[in-house]
């Protein structure tokens, strides 16, 4: 899925493990919405070897079913925007909080691969639909 606003174009993908994850529930309309909240950690190189926690949510029949899938250490590729949110600390500060909604997971899982190998062959996918279905850009 694609995101425009005022004649801009972002795409936004995270691909790491998952180091935390939780399903809660959050009130919607008139019922409860499930959302599972994990913490993807991406790794890179910028002289040492750092890793960045990105909190990645999933909403909907989509987070009950991943949670029932997904284990803490899976290696994910998540699809989607990401979202600022902002408040006033008790000390006065504002603060900023980014969060990546994810619209599309792929779960990456190697074909025979026990918890302690490295992957001999190619990574399977398991892809979990979008909830919404994309709409046809014209070229």
């Amino acid at each position: 899925m694609s995101y425009f606003t005022k004649g801009t174009f972002a795409k936004h993908f995270v691909l790491g493990n998952i180091g935390r994850k939780e399903l809660i529930s959050v009130p919607y309309n008139e019922g409860k919405l499930p959302v599972l909240k994990l913490q993807v950690g991406v790794n890179f190189r910028n002289g040492k070897d750092t890793t960045i926690w990105i909190p990645v949510s999933i909403a909907g029949i989509r987070a009950e079913k991943l949670n029932e899938i997904l284990s803490v250490g899976d290696k994910v590729l998540a699809e989607g925007p990401i979202t600022a949110s902002t408040w006033q600390a008790q000390d006065g500060t504002n603060r900023k909080r980014f969060n990546f909604q994810a619209n599309s997971v792929v779960i990456i899982r190697s074909k025979g691969k026990k918890a302690t190998e490295e992957p001999e062959e190619e990574p399977e996918e398991e892809e979990v639909a979008p909830q919404e279905e994309d709409e046809e850009i014209p070229f």
